[in-house]
């Protein structure tokens, strides 16, 4: 009994109203490269398994495209990883399964070009996200196939979910800030609102400290030891996600409709204890030559399942007007007053 209650507490939280390199390899080779435009942080060290799984990649002009884009036929090159690159970059991926891009499944709308972005951005990490084969569809986190919601998801991204329930809809967003940062090895920027609003990182976390209710007051507490490697990180995510919601990342940095930039998201939390908020990445932006733009959206939800790119009607790519909601199913409309980006 006791089991069930938790597990029905933890399945409505994230969502819902929560308190508070060798030179030598072109995997150095791309990392130097992009020194110049964001470091690395050099404070954490690498085993020398992780450095496998989390060092930069250099890409092959033979994985690039080319997307004709307005009138002016605006080419976009986009350099794309390949399969075993996209092993190192998404190391949670299902590497059983082919790699496929989510940039070259769903490309730019008629009329419309994806922005050249930077390699190693986190433009470039969430455009080429690794999908799921064409038709799989969207499962709850217990692997059942939610059948009336087929018909809003275009395409289902391979992010695993926990057994849990943990990871629903801001909890698929904060996963994937996290892994960027971590395979770029910023990992002291890794950190979240939680609890009473403030800031929990990864690197207080490694350092044994837990932030917990102690007298109806929430404070950093020293409990355990420290531990950096990639096992503990990934206890420190499921904290997050458990101990974290809508509530909490609400108060993340509100963005005008002008300044908006892939992996900015659109954020509602609960209106009241106890009722649901939600939460929507925007995975890519496309212009057009007369100022226009379209998104991708994605979306994880309660109970948590499958994250997915959300599907317009009858098309995969949004509209974007700063004299727009965005309308999106499933949940009610957002407004760019919900707009926000993550500190770090």
């Amino acid at each position: 009994m006791i089991y069930l209650l938790f597990s029905t507490i933890i399945l409505f939280t994230s969502c819902s109203n929560k308190l508070p390199v060798d030179k030598k390899t072109s995997e150095g080779n791309f990392f130097k490269s992009l020194a110049k435009t964001e470091k690395p942080d050099n404070k954490s060290k690498l085993s020398n398994s992780e450095q496998k799984n989390h060092s930069l990649i250099s890409l092959k002009k033979d994985n690039e495209i080319s997307e004709s884009g307005s009138s002016k036929n605006i080419k976009t090159k986009l350099t794309i990883p390949n399969q075993n690159q996209a092993d190192s970059i998404y190391p949670w991926r299902n590497k059983k399964s082919k790699y496929i891009s989510l940039a070259r499944a769903v490309p730019a709308p008629a009329g419309y070009h994806r922005k050249i972005v930077k390699n190693g951005s986190y433009a470039w990490y969430l455009r080429h996200l690794p999908l799921k084969p064409t038709g799989t569809p969207v499962k709850t986190y217990k692997g059942t196939i939610i059948k009336s919601w087929q018909s809003f998801a275009t395409a289902v991204i391979d992010l695993p979910l926990d057994s849990r329930g943990f990871m629903q809809c801001i909890d698929v967003i904060v996963k994937l800030r996290a892994e960027y940062l971590w395979w770029r090895r910023q990992k002291n920027k890794i950190g979240f609102l939680c609890g009473s609003n403030k800031y929990f990182t990864w690197k207080q976390w490694s350092q044994g400290i837990r932030y917990l209710k102690k007298n109806k007051q929430w404070k950093f507490l020293k409990t355990a030891s420290s531990n950096s490697n990639r096992k503990n990180f990934e206890k420190y995510l499921n904290w997050i996600f458990a101990m974290t919601g809508t509530v909490n990342h609400v108060s993340e940095k509100n963005i005008s409709f002008k300044n908006l930039k892939t992996g900015d998201f659109l954020i509602t939390p609960p209106p009241k204890a106890g009722s649901l908020g939600h939460a929507i990445l925007i995975v890519e932006l496309v212009s057009d030559n007369k100022g226009g733009k379209m998104a991708l959206l994605a979306q994880g939800f309660t109970p948590a399942q499958s994250m997915h790119i959300i599907k317009n009607n009858n098309s995969t790519w949004f509209e974007l007007k700063a004299s727009t909601p965005i309308k999106t199913p499933l949940w009610k409309d957002f407004n760019w007053s919900d707009l926000r980006r993550f500190k770090y």
